[in-house]
């Protein structure tokens, strides 16, 4: 018989490792060296560790790059019902040292960002890049809405993957996702495809944006080097990132030329650029800064 051949899209994996740590079973993939300096790669909602594989290869000849899959998506364990976000960054912290004995850079997008954030808040790391995501809702009406339309959300999974995420693609903010090749999309649809829907029931129900309470006070006070990138065809979160960059009092606003809201798809290159600037002399973050401000709002 002959061996199945990979389509194009397919990019090399490395193997997957399954560590338990913090109440969970997380599943891990690293690229690179291990004299490299680390980085931590946190994914979005419904994707795991393997679309992190175009990112990791273009930072493995710099950065000891480990990615984990977050709970309920892919091999890691579901987060059960008593399950946050802040839970969660806690696990994450007992994880690391199992994983390394010196402090992260931690990169995480959308979902993953705001696991970042939590995650600067509980452990040291030696820098955080936040891309595409929110220190929370402020108003508890607004939480109070997100929390139904996420309820609204998982009941969806009920009527299958495939129509869940046509549905989910039609969202404002993915509109910029359906404008890229098929091509292009194959892997990262394909990843998300092979989810279990309970897994991601359970992770919207723990870590949705309707329960998280508002980071910005507890932000204010991060002196953790920080770059926050946003795509500069994303007008929400473009918006969102420039005021969590001006809050925090070690950070950096980068926008990504050309891109929405999947920043790590639609532009891989701004991260290399972030990860570049986290190490600059603080002057150049500075002026990177002041180059990429929008209008005054």
């Amino acid at each position: 018989m002959r061996d199945a051949v990979a389509p194009p899209w397919m990019p090399t994996l490395p193997p997957p490792l399954d560590v338990a740590a913090g109440g969970l079973r997380w599943r891990v993939r690293a690229w690179g060296g291990f004299e490299a300096p680390p980085l931590l790669l946190l994914h979005g909602f419904g994707a795991d560790s393997r679309v992190w594989a175009s990112v990791a290869e273009r930072l493995a000849d710099r950065w000891r790059v480990l990615a984990v899959d977050l709970p309920g998506h892919g091999g890691t364990t579901a987060p059960g019902p008593a399950w946050d976000l802040p839970r969660t960054a806690l696990a994450l912290a007992a994880l690391w040292p199992l994983l390394e004995d010196r402090p992260a850079v931690v990169l995480g997008y959308s979902l993953g960002g705001r696991l970042a954030l939590h995650l600067a808040l509980h452990a040291p790391l030696a820098g955080l890049v936040v891309v595409g995501a929110s220190p929370g809702l402020r108003e508890a009406a607004a939480r109070a809405d997100r929390l139904a339309a996420d309820r609204r959300w998982i009941a969806r999974l009920a009527d299958g993957l495939p129509a869940f995420w046509a549905a989910w693609d039609q969202q404002p903010v993915f509109a910029t996702r359906l404008d890229r090749p098929s091509f292009d999309r194959a892997f990262p649809d394909f990843v998300r495809g092979e989810q279990a829907p309970a897994g991601l029931a359970a992770a919207m129900a723990a870590f949705g944006l309707g329960r998280m309470a508002p980071l910005h006070d507890r932000l204010r006070a991060l002196a953790t080097p920080t770059v926050v990138v946003a795509g500069e065809r994303d007008e929400k979160f473009l918006a969102l990132g420039r005021d969590l960059a001006a809050a925090l009092p070690a950070a950096t606003f980068l926008p990504a030329p050309g891109a929405g809201h999947d920043v790590p798809n639609e532009s891989p290159d701004t991260l290399v650029r972030a990860l570049e600037l986290l190490s600059a002399p603080a002057g150049e973050r500075s002026a990177a800064s002041l180059d990429t401000k929008g209008p005054p709002r």
